[in-house]
């Protein structure tokens, strides 16, 4: 289709199909008006019209259009990943309890905001509430009334905006929900899904985009935006001692045990000496990137496209740019078919519509869809950093040949971005890791084992490639491999598979690699040896991060050095906080009362299961309980099929990864058969008998009773 009719068909309400709840919805009987049925449409583009696009922008000289002319304004659009199950269903936490709005019902909030996607509550609620329809004097003043999420305290709507309070009421009772207009939304809190919903940055569902002949409008539940400001919710120490109360109690653990620095160093650990820690500042930030306070990591994208509209990126970002609008524009003449995604913030979705048109073309057009590629995954780095990895990307350029670009030739940018990655003065922190590498590989000698810490799968990549193509480290001896997820991307055309990290591990175990390049990912769950060097290539996250790395340079003499921390968490601030969280993990005793009321009824260490739990089973039971939950909701739908009982037992086996075991005897002149029924899962044993005429009569019974249990333990 052409653009203008695409732009129609996208333009035009599209009916969603009723969807069933999240497997841990949770609706009571007494809101029996709640109903499955969506009445939203699907919003994947702004009814209205685009706003005009801004002056091109440009680099000094040249005066072509680059990648993010025009990219739309309204709904801002988020990744699906914001609505993943969290603490508390999609959200961190409960719904606040009383709401600011007192006479709706905090219940229902909770359901609403945290454990629902096509819910809605019942139609005109808000209009039982006097607190929310009564006018506050301030409005007639031609103020607004701002809104707040009832979960995280944020400000995510502000009305009347552009019309009276009245005006609002009235919309707000047609469509039978509180309706905002798009400039009644605060959007550095609110995003709207693909499919329409509307939810928060935290993961807070509020409703659904529903367009009319105005534009776009937002029907959203009124218990979803009856909440308190965040700042007067008041969470202290005592709120904290409470989650670890309950935490303690949910797990059945009176007491934390854990061995002195004493006692381990009398079983042969070596402590970690401070003085072999040395910390450098290599960081070198670009002139002109956004202020650390103002940036918010839900909202990078609209600030980056917004700063480059304004032409107030960073010199590189802006030749970036242009020497993708001129690739862009270049692709389009091979395959007239081709549009640039750039204006959908995700991220990811660049660098794979490249990656796949790059696939279905030939010649000169694959190729230039495969240098796009490239070019794509350099914007999304500038994009998650804020403009900050400047030399990540140079480097990422000179791995992968990207600025071999023939049609290009002539561009300045792209001349002055390979200037850029040819530059001494730009690699100091290469130097600097080239350096450390050189030095602790003369004194280790052939025991040399190094392992350097990155945050990024492509970061590994990149450094890996750097070590391994420089000419005085390969005269040294070193070698280098990466480590990142199993089974992930790290671009569309370049993957880590399992075998190869399994393979990477082994070289590294058997000396034939001597420097590992990894991301978080063998921090846990590796079997990776011991090395006796550790290299913090990019800044300590979290005082985890400290622990995790520092211990892996466990042989004695071993050396740590790190070449960046960031400004608000220095090594000696997150050594202070591992210790208070040691301390408080040691020192804190829960309350007896909580652990017996989260483990039936005793203040027994045991809690009730009918096993006894070992101690590295504990952190288990709470992702053992979840997989219940969700096998409960399977076995109910089979239930309504009339499914034998044992078909339904089978059904927990399979999905639980559980044993079932059975024994069988002959007893008593009247020839009964009597089965034992023994299930097992985890820190679970429920043990049945039951007896029948045969053998299948006796399982039977025995399943009966297995089942029964299994249910009262596991239903939600």
């Amino acid at each position: 289709p052409t653009p203008s009719s695409r732009r129609q068909l996208l333009m035009t309400p599209l009916f969603v199909a009723p969807l069933l709840p999240l497997s841990s919805s949770k609706i009571p009987t007494r809101h029996a008006a709640l109903t499955r049925r969506s009445p939203f449409p699907t919003t994947r583009r702004p009814s209205r019209p685009a706003p005009a696009p801004s002056p091109s922008m440009q680099v000094e000289g040249e005066g072509e259009a680059c990648a993010l002319d025009e990219i739309p304004e309204y709904p801002k659009l988020g990744d699906g990943s914001l609505m993943t199950r969290k603490a508390h269903g999609t959200a961190p936490r409960p719904a606040q309890s009383p709401l600011r709005f007192a006479d709706l019902d905090p219940a229902l909030a909770d359901e609403m905001c945290c454990f629902n996607r096509h819910f809605y509550e019942p139609e005109n609620l808000f209009q039982t509430s006097a607190e929310f329809m009564n006018c506050p004097p301030t409005l007639k003043d031609g103020k607004t009334r701002v809104f707040f999420d009832s979960v995280m305290g944020k400000p995510v709507f502000r009305a009347p905006v552009d019309r009276t309070w009245e005006s609002f009421l009235k919309e707000s009772e047609h469509y039978w929900w509180p309706s905002f207009r798009d400039r009644e939304v605060v959007w550095d809190n609110v995003r709207c899904l693909e499919d329409g919903e509307c939810v928060t940055v935290d993961g807070v569902h509020l409703g659904h985009n529903l367009q009319d002949s105005s534009g776009n409008k937002y029907c959203v539940n009124v218990v979803a935006i009856a909440g308190e400001k965040a700042e007067d919710l008041g969470y202290d120490l005592e709120d904290i001692m409470a989650d670890l109360d309950r935490i303690y109690g949910e797990l059945g653990i009176e007491k934390l045990i854990a061995p002195s620095e004493e006692e381990l160093v009398r079983g042969g650990y070596q402590p970690q000496r401070r003085d072999c820690v040395e910390v450098e500042s290599t960081r070198e930030v670009p002139a002109g990137v956004i202020d650390p306070a103002e940036r918010k990591p839900h909202a990078m994208y609209s600030i980056f496209t917004e700063r480059a509209r304004n032409s107030e990126s960073t010199p590189f970002s802006m030749m970036v740019l242009t020497v993708i609008g001129k690739l862009s524009e270049q692709a389009k003449r091979e395959y007239p078919l081709w549009e640039s995604p750039v204006g959908i913030p995700k991220l990811l979705h660049w660098e794979e519509c490249a990656h796949k048109a790059a696939q279905a073309t030939t010649g000169n057009a694959a190729f230039l869809f495969r240098t796009l590629e490239k070019w794509y995954v350099a914007l999304r780095i500038l994009v998650q950093s804020w403009e900050e990895e400047e030399l990540l990307i140079l480097q990422w350029f000179k791995m992968t040949s990207a600025f071999d670009i023939p049609a290009l030739a002539s561009l300045p940018a792209l001349n002055a971005l390979s200037s850029f990655a040819h530059d001494p003065a730009r690699r100091f922190r290469l130097d600097r890791l080239r350096f450390h590498l050189a030095q602790k590989r003369e004194q280790k000698g052939q025991s040399f084992r190094c392992i350097v810490f990155v945050q990024q799968r492509i970061t590994a990549a990149v450094v890996a490639h750097i070590i391994n193509s420089d000419p005085g480290l390969a005269s040294l001896g070193l070698k280098a491999g990466f480590v990142a997820s199993r089974d992930s991307k790290i671009t569309p055309s370049i993957t880590v598979s399992k075998s190869a990290v399994a393979e990477t591990i082994r070289a590294f175990r058997d000396s034939k690699l001597n420097v590992l390049v990894a991301t978080s990912v063998i921090e846990e769950g590796f079997d990776v040896p011991e090395a006796n060097m550790v290299i913090g290539y990019d800044h300590l996250k979290d005082s985890v991060e400290l622990c995790q790395r520092f211990g892996r340079a466990r042989q004695q003499d071993s050396a740590i050095v790190l070449l960046d921390e960031r400004d608000d968490r220095p090594l000696g601030l997150l050594e202070s906080v591992r210790q208070i969280q040691d301390d408080m993990a040691q020192d804190y005793v829960p309350s007896r009362s909580n652990l017996a009321r989260n483990t039936g009824g005793t203040s027994a260490t045991v809690p009730a299961y009918s096993a006894p739990m070992p101690s590295n089973l504990a952190g288990d039971r709470t992702m053992q309980r979840a997989r219940e939950h969700i096998v409960y909701s399977t076995v109910l739908k089979d239930a309504e099929m009339s499914t034998t009982p044992l078909r339904v037992l089978n059904i927990y086996v399979q999905k639980m990864k559980a044993t079932l075991t059975e024994e069988f005897l002959l007893t008593g002149s009247a020839l009964l058969f009597s089965c034992v029924l023994r299930y097992r899962c985890g820190d679970r044993l429920i043990e049945a008998e039951g007896s029948g005429r045969s053998k299948k009569d006796a399982k039977n019974a025995c399943t009966l009773i297995v089942l029964a249990d299994l249910v009262k333990q596991t239903r939600p």
